[in-house]
């Protein structure tokens, strides 16, 4: 798919307030969970300890090679192959989980959702971005997506796992 210089424009703005308020959420010495990580570019710009999750290749998601070896490369970054529907990390390990533009991608999302909230720390927080049906609607969105979420639907998504929804 071939994106026009307003969409990569309009996509730029998106990650850059993305970028400045992760930048308020994580503290230097989180241990961040990053689910859907191929895509995101905010595990190169902070120095946290982080687990990058992501699927194997499957069409353009997934870890390729490539991506495994740049990301493996990286100090602070363990790549990790993996669902978010089925983390392979014991209870309450994360003190920040982040998540931009994945959930929607996930087939079963509520079981991604707990999984999240399982591996988190009880005092962690969880930072998820996601397209919202009410500016998007599905039928205008990609392919890909099983599904977009007004934010009413998402505060249920989430409700059902974490205990405050902001």
């Amino acid at each position: 798919m071939q994106i026009s210089k307003y969409s990569k424009f309009l996509l730029d703005i998106f990650r850059l307030d993305d970028y400045n308020r992760l930048k308020k959420f994580l503290q230097p010495q989180d241990i961040i969970l990053e689910v859907g990580a191929l895509d995101s570019p905010f595990t190169n710009y902070f120095p946290n300890k982080t687990i990058a999750v992501d699927i194997p290749p499957k069409g353009r998601f997934g870890f390729s090679q490539k991506a495994l070896k740049e990301f493996k490369s990286r100090k602070n970054l363990t790549p990790v192959m993996a669902s978010g529907e089925a983390l392979p990390f014991k209870k309450e390990v994360f003190n920040k989980i982040i998540c931009t533009e994945v959930i929607e991608h996930i087939y079963n999302d509520q079981t991604a959702i707990s999984e999240m909230s399982r591996v988190l720390k009880p005092n962690g927080k969880a930072f998820l971005t996601t397209p919202n049906q009410d500016e998007l609607p599905v039928e205008q969105g990609i392919s890909e997506h099983f599904r977009h979420y007004t934010q009413k639907s998402l505060h249920n998504l989430c409700s059902n796992s974490f205990k405050k929804v902001m």
